[in-house]
């Protein structure tokens, strides 16, 4: 697929999911600058219903890569144990990404039992709540990245 060096695989949700079910597309894109611009690959997984994400983020960001629809099932999986870091909605990649080991940080909704809900896995997972996942601010998240090593040894401009 093309991609060189470290990256952080993003994994949206569906433009249609209601606002406390998914963090929003322009969080997403401001994400994915912030993360190119430390040298870090973005790199947006995802199903049909995530293509307008994906497409938006590629859009405002020409060092992300789309591959939202693009790799089959084992492809997704090993595109997903080599990320240094996994970002996204709790979505069904995200349990994978778990699984595997990559660390990762999901958005949950703290009306849905976010104690059984959130994924599990070897590499850690930090969980990110609040009522509306929507409400989560993008500051926040790149400080969790940071903290997490996400940048420790990326390639320097």
């Amino acid at each position: 697929f093309g991609i060189r060096g470290r990256y952080v695989v993003l994994l949206p949700r569906g433009t249609d999911a209601l606002p406390n079910r998914r963090w929003p597309e322009e969080k997403y894109v401001d994400l994915a600058c912030r993360i190119a611009s430390r040298g870090v690959t973005p790199v947006v997984l995802g199903g049909p219903e995530e293509r307008p994400v994906g497409a938006a983020i590629a859009k405002a960001e020409p060092r992300a890569k789309n591959l939202v629809t693009r790799p089959d099932f084992f492809q997704n999986i090993g595109l997903l144990e080599r990320a240094a870091f996994v970002v996204g909605d709790d979505v069904e990649l995200m349990h994978i990404a778990a699984a595997a080991g990559t660390p990762s940080l999901v958005f949950l909704s703290s009306l849905n039992n976010p104690e059984r809900a959130a994924p599990r896995g070897p590499g850690g997972v930090v969980a990110l709540t609040a009522a509306v996942i929507a409400d989560l601010p993008v500051e926040q998240v790149e400080m969790q990245l940071r903290c997490c090593g996400v940048y420790a040894h990326a390639a320097t401009a």
